[in-house]
């Protein structure tokens, strides 16, 4: 296990994927105000802890080093980890080899028996016809395993934003531009609120994460500076429409 102390002398105990940020749902809750919703994620990876920045406002800094958004970077014992503010400063302390929680790292079920990156996975969708209900579950690319998800709230924004990168695919816009869409219209078009996009969107990466997916971090994309989301999975099947990105 790892074990995160504030400069005031707070210890929060990390589990193998937790948020930390200023969201209700973060496992480390930071409480100045230049700190994001979600501004970073630490992981338990191959016998190691990591850190990676969520494209914060005002970024992660290992020993005083900034972290580029959405880079995952090794922790070791004694490391200083610091939110944006100066004040947001903890320090790593108690790591050992491996995490004591009750957090799985591999899948729920028996369909997968490794960890996988999203680049390896295709998103598969199944809805109903008022949309009501939402089924999503992943398969390794190459493999005839899949892991089927327990139905989520969240998955209206996973397919929302499925859907937008295959109108792009389809409108051959260049892949790296592919499927971004402004938070503000998401959340018009999804009647939510800031708020609770942010806590699906945490949701939804902790159960990708709790399923083996390494840097499920990256399920759901932000652009810093456009405030752009978008699908970190490229490979999807969504009701027979089956798109991979071309080569």
């Amino acid at each position: 296990m790892a074990t995160l102390r504030h400069r005031n002398g707070t210890a929060v105990d990390l589990l193998p994927f937790c948020i930390a940020g200023r969201s209700p749902e973060a496992h480390v809750r930071l409480s100045s105000s230049t700190a994001s919703f979600e501004h970073a994620a630490f992981h338990f990876l191959e016998e190691r802890w990591y850190v990676r920045d969520l494209s914060s406002r005002n970024g992660t800094y290992v020993n005083g080093s900034p972290i580029p958004a959405g880079a995952r970077v090794a922790l070791a014992q004694g490391d200083l980890v610091r939110f944006g503010d100066p004040r947001e400063e903890w320090r790593v302390e108690r790591m050992a080899p491996r995490p004591t929680s009750d957090h799985p790292h591999l899948v729920e079920t028996s369909a997968v028996q490794r960890r996988v990156d999203l680049d390896e996975i295709t998103l598969h969708f199944r809805t109903s016809p008022d949309e009501k209900d939402i089924s999503v579950a992943f398969s390794i690319q190459g493999e005839a395993s899949r892991a089927q998800l327990r139905a989520r709230t969240g998955f209206r924004v996973l397919l929302y934003l499925a859907r937008a990168r295959l109108e792009d695919r389809e409108r051959e816009v260049p892949a790296h531009e592919e499927g971004w869409r402004p938070r503000a219209q998401i959340l018009e078009e999804l009647a939510l609120s800031k708020n609770r996009l942010s806590v699906e969107a945490h949701r939804i990466r902790h159960l990708f994460e709790k399923h083996g997916v390494r840097d499920a971090s990256m399920l759901i994309e932000y652009r810093r500076g456009s405030d752009t989301l978008r699908l970190g999975v490229a490979s999807l099947d969504l009701d027979g429409w089956t798109q991979s990105p071309q080569p």
